[in-house]
């Protein structure tokens, strides 16, 4: 791949990792999960879906691409 295509390609990855992982889409997950009762712990409930978010929509992305 040239520069150019990788520039864009490091750049949607970064964009993606920060839309899933902000702060505040964290906070609300953990508000959401902490509210059910579930036998997997909150933080690793939270930090799975960040991690499925992060796969579907960098598939999403690089299919349109």
């Amino acid at each position: 791949m040239d520069d150019r295509v990788k520039q864009i390609v490091r750049d949607a990855i970064i964009k993606l990792i920060h839309d899933t992982a902000s702060p505040a889409s964290i906070d609300k997950s953990i508000q959401v999960h902490a509210a059910k009762t579930h036998f997997v712990p909150t933080r690793y409930r939270v930090l799975g879906g960040l991690c499925y978010n992060l796969s579907i929509l960098s598939s999403v992305t690089l299919s349109r691409s």
